[in-house]
C-alpha cells in the first residue's frame, strides 16, 4: 500500500542550520522544460570548471592550506568522502585553519570511521565559531550519546530544539534520548510535540509507540506503529513492522505478529540480520512453520501436529518449533510428548547461540510453565526449570496434583509490569544514530 504522507523532514524558513551537500546534478532530458534542463547543464559546466580551477592551482601550490581545504570541501559535497579526507589532512598539516563547514565535514568523516571522540573535537571547534547553529548541537548530541555521555548529549539536543523548535528530526532525537534515560513521560511529550508540527512524521510515531509500550499501553503503541508504517512510502519501515509484530505477539494477536514479521523481511534489505540477532528468524526458517502455528491457533490440532512434526524433522534444534509442537501435543492430550518438546526448548535456550536472546527466553518461560514431569515412581510432584535473566537451574518446585494442560490463548499473555519484552528492537530508521537502552540489551539504532 502506498504512503498517504508528505515529505516528513520539516525545516522552518528561519531555521539557522547548515547543509553543505551540493548533491548530484541531473543531466538527463527534461521534456517540456528546456529552460530548466539548460540551467542544469550550466550548473554542471560550472562545477567542472570549479574542479579544474582548483586542480590547476594545486599543481602550482600543492602545500597551500586554503586550496587543499577548498578541494576537500568540494569533494565532500560531491559525496566523495574518501577522496576528500587527504585534502583536509593536508590543510591541517600545512597549518591551515579550517572553516566551520570544513570542521563539520571532518567531524562527519571521523564519525563514519567510528572515531567519535575525534569527531566531537572537530564539532566542538565548529561550535566555538558560532554557538547558534542548531545542526552542530544536534550532531554533538548524537555523538555524546555514542560515547555514553547522556548529560552532554541531552544538553546539546535540548539546545538544538530550542534553536530550531520546528525541526522534527531534532525533536524526535530529543525524545529518543529521554527514552534512553527511561524518562518515558518526557519522551512522550517530545514525540507529541513533533506530531503537532507534522502529524505524519514516521520516526516520531514509531518512537512514541516504543514509549507507550514501555509504560504498558499496548493499544496506544499499536496505533502509533501502524501510523509510522502508513506514513512511510510503500510501508518500507521494517523496524516499525518488527516493533508492531512484537506488541501483537504479547497482546495475543499472533497471526498479525507473524504477518508483520514477514512484511519486515520483505521491505527491509538488511533486516534479516536484525531478525537473526534477536531470534525472530526461527519463525521463518521453514515456510511451513507459520502455517503450522496458524493451524494450531485455529484449533486444527491434528493438521498442526502433522505440519510441525514435518518441520521439526528438518530443524530439531529450533526452540520455537519445539515449543509450538509441544503446545500442539498438549492440546491433543499427549502430555508425555509435550513435555519432551518443552524440556527441549529449555535445553536449547541454554546454548550460547540463544542464551541472551529475550525472544528465546520468552519461549523458555512458557515452556517452564507447561512442563509436567511424569516420573517412573508415579509421583505427583513436578520438577520445573527455574529461569533467571542470567542463568538457568534445576530446582524442585511442588505444584498441585491437578493435571496442567496448556491453553493456546494463554500462551500469548501481555504483562506490561516488569515483563521482559521479547524484543529490544531498534527504534528508528537507518539514518538515526542514537543508542536505545532497553531491559537487558543495548542495540544501535538502525
Amino acid at each position: 500500500m502506498g504512503s498517504k504522507c508528505s515529505k516528513s523532514n520539516n525545516k522552518p524558513e528561519n531555521s539557522k542550520s547548515l547543509s553543505f551537500s551540493m548533491g548530484d546534478v541531473e543531466t538527463g532530458p527534461d521534456k517540456g522544460n528546456s529552460k530548466k534542463n539548460s540551467s542544469k547543464i550550466c550548473i554542471l559546466n560550472e562545477s567542472y570548471t570549479q574542479l579544474a580551477r582548483i586542480e590547476e592551482m594545486l599543481k602550482q601550490d600543492p602545500e597551500n592550506p586554503e586550496l587543499n581545504e577548498e578541494m576537500g570541501l568540494y569533494l565532500y559535497n560531491k559525496a566523495k568522502y574518501e577522496d576528500s579526507a587527504p585534502y583536509f589532512e593536508k590543510a591541517i598539516e600545512f597549518d591551515g585553519k579550517l572553516s566551520m563547514k570544513s570542521l563539520m565535514a571532518v567531524g562527519d568523516l571521523e564519525t563514519q570511521k567510528n572515531q567519535y571522540e575525534e569527531a566531537i573535537e572537530y564539532y566542538t571547534k565548529a561550535l566555538s565559531m558560532d554557538p547558534s547553529v542548531a545542526e552542530i548541537h544536534e550532531r554533538l548530541g548524537e555523538l555524546y550519546s555514542k560515547v555514553k555521555n547522556q548529560s552532554e548529549s541531552l544538553n546539546h539536543l535540548e539546545e538544538a530544539v530550542e534553536l530550531d523548535p520546528k525541526n522534527c528530526e531534532y525533536g524526535t532525537n530529543l525524545g529518543l534520548m529521554y527514552l534512553n534515560m527511561h524518562q518515558y513521560e518526557e519522551s512522550i511529550k517530545c514525540f507529541l510535540k513533533v506530531l503537532e508540527i507534522n502529524p505524519e512524521f514516521p520516526k516520531a510515531h514509531n518512537n512514541l509507540g516504543n514509549a507507550y509500550r514501555k509504560i504498558g499501553k499496548p493499544k496506544e503503541a499499536i496505533h502509533h506503529y501502524l501510523q509510522a508504517i502508513e506514513c512511510t512510502p510503500k510501508r518500507k519501515f521494517p523496524i516499525a513492522h518488527i516493533n508492531l509484530a512484537t506488541t501483537y505477539f504479547y497482546t495475543g494477536d499472533t497471526i498479525s505478529a507473524l504477518r508483520h514479521f514477514e512484511e519486515a523481511l520483505q521491505v527491509g534489505s538488511n533486516i534479516h540480520k536484525v531478525m537473526v540477532t534477536k531470534g525472530y528468524h526461527l519463525l521463518f526458517k521453514n515456510s511451513k512453520t507459520k502455517q503450522g502455528i496458524e493451524c494450531l491457533l485455529r484449533q486444527q490440532y491434528n493438521e498442526a501436529a502433522s505440519i510441525l512434526q514435518e518441520v521439526h524433522q528438518t530443524d530439531l534444534e529450533n526452540p520455537v518449533v519445539n515449543y509450538y509442537l509441544g503446545l500442539t501435543y498438549s492440546k491433543l492430550d499427549d502430555l508425555k510428548s509435550a513435555n519432551i518438546c518443552f524440556k527441549k526448548v529449555i535445553e536449547l535456550g541454554k546454548k550460547p547461540i540463544h542464551k541472551n536472546k529475550q525472544f528465546i527466553k520468552h519461549f523458555m518461560r512458557k515452556a517452564q510453565k507447561a512442563i509436567i514431569d511424569v516420573t517412573e515412581s508415579g509421583s505427583e510432584d513436578n520438577v520445573v526449570y527455574e529461569i533467571s535473566d542470567t542463568s538457568i537451574s534445576l530446582g524442585p518446585i511442588r505444584r498441585s496434583s491437578e493435571v496442567f494442560k496448556v491453553r493456546a490463548g494463554g500462551t500469548y499473555e501481555f504483562a506490561p509490569i516488569k515483563a521482559p519484552s521479547p524484543t529490544e528492537s531498534p527504534e528508528v530508521s537507518p539514518n538515526q544514530s542514537l543508542v536505545y537502552e532497553s531491559n537487558d540489551e543495548k542495540c544501535d539504532i538502525f
